[in-house]
């Protein structure tokens, strides 16, 4: 791949030897001096031009940037833009992608709509009082009441829609509500959580880039189980899951933000949906291990921890079906999943017992967990010894 300096030098000197080029910028997360530099950050850049047309008679002249693996100029596409520009999207077979959009001076009073802008040549003098270039524009902004109770509102309505999906069995219906509407209310909830996290100082990035940054991580790992909606069983847990993310975010801003969360609504909805479920009794769903129904809520999550060795063991096996066979895990992921199906606020005493009895693999430095598969097939003995 190509330097970050190789690059730069040769859209400069492709613009220092055509006449027609009188300014060249820099845009997007390469001008972002809140955003760490690494190799795939795509060159957003700027040609300011005398006009247009000469240009895009022929298109070969881009191929002096080297060669593509794609191109992709969004003005000869559908929907055009029609601003009185022209953009090449070029992505090159060594990694590197310079989005370049021809821009004529007549149109120079829309290019500072953002601050993220860092001039890297001026022939004509166009561009003598910019400012240093800053994601303020990009920050997180502080919801209104109105915004915060609708959000909370649409997003636990919104549920029953995906359970009817699921009902009908409306596969693609049942992901797009999930995917479409419900996510699109919990990463709006988690946009505003990093804004009182950091005093609505900084850009939780596109789709929520930056969530790891700036999330708590128990919040983070939540999040990031919602999107294992492989079939029915997997997208009913991802929903509890984003609701009980849902609720511990909304929490945190309606807490800072002095706005009441609708905490009847949503124990109303979850309800509903732990009965809409049970009545589907779905095809291929786990069951519990048989005698634990006692230390089990009404959500499945574990409310107990049995005091006889067999009953542990039960306890573990039916922990255990929480996680993924073919998945490696952090410490911190195994954590978050034992904390959503427990409710006693002790991960660390069952992390301890998936792994002494055998249910996780883990390295000895814990780095990685893992499904112990051997013991998926195990049968507890039911004679075992109580202690």
């Amino acid at each position: 791949m190509r330097s970050e300096q190789t690059m730069t030098d040769l859209i400069l000197e492709v613009a220092q030897k055509d006449a027609r080029i009188k300014a060249v910028l820099l845009n997007g997360s390469r001008a972002n001096p809140s955003v760490k530099k690494d190799k795939y950050q795509d060159f957003d850049i700027v040609y300011v031009v005398d006009e247009i047309d000469s240009w895009i008679v022929d298109h070969c002249w881009i191929d002096v940037f080297g060669p593509r693996v794609m191109l992709q100029m969004p003005e000869c596409m559908r929907n055009p833009e029609n601003q009185g520009n022209f953009t090449y999207l070029m992505l090159f077979t060594d990694g590197n992608r310079i989005d370049l959009t021809l821009v004529p001076k007549a149109n120079i009073n829309r290019l500072f709509q953002d601050k993220l802008t860092v001039v890297l040549m001026d022939k004509e003098n166009l561009f003598t009082s910019v400012s240093a270039p800053s994601d303020s524009d990009f920050h997180v902004q502080p919801p209104t009441l109105l915004e915060y109770s609708s959000c909370c509102n649409n997003f636990l309505w919104c549920c029953q829609n995906v359970a009817k999906g699921i009902a009908r069995d409306q596969w693609p219906y049942a992901i797009g509500m999930f995917d479409g509407i419900v996510r699109e209310e919990l990463t709006q909830m988690l946009d505003w959580t990093v804004g009182v996290l950091t005093d609505f100082s900084v850009s939780s990035g596109k789709l929520g880039k930056y969530y790891r940054k700036y999330l708590p991580e128990d919040v983070y790992q939540m999040f990031v189980q919602t999107v294992d909606t492989k079939d029915p069983d997997h997208l009913w847990n991802a929903m509890f899951t984003a609701i009980a993310c849902f609720q511990k975010a909304a929490d945190l801003v309606g807490s800072q933000m002095e706005y009441p969360y609708p905490h009847q609504d949503h124990q109303n909805m979850k309800e509903y949906l732990i009965r809409f479920r049970n009545s589907l009794k779905t095809k291929g769903s786990q069951k519990s291990p048989e005698n634990i129904e006692s230390y089990l809520d009404s959500e499945k999550r574990i409310r107990q921890w049995p005091s006889k060795r067999n009953q542990k063991r039960k306890v573990c096996e039916y922990l255990s079906t929480k996680f993924d066979r073919k998945t490696m895990y952090t410490e911190a992921q195994v954590n978050a999943i034992i904390s959503r199906w427990h409710t006693f606020n002790d991960y660390f005493v069952l992390r301890r017992e998936l792994v002494d009895g055998g249910w996780l693999k883990r390295y000895r430095d814990g780095s990685a967990y893992w499904l112990n598969e051997d013991m998926l097939e195990k049968e507890i003995p039911s004679d075992e010894i109580h202690t």
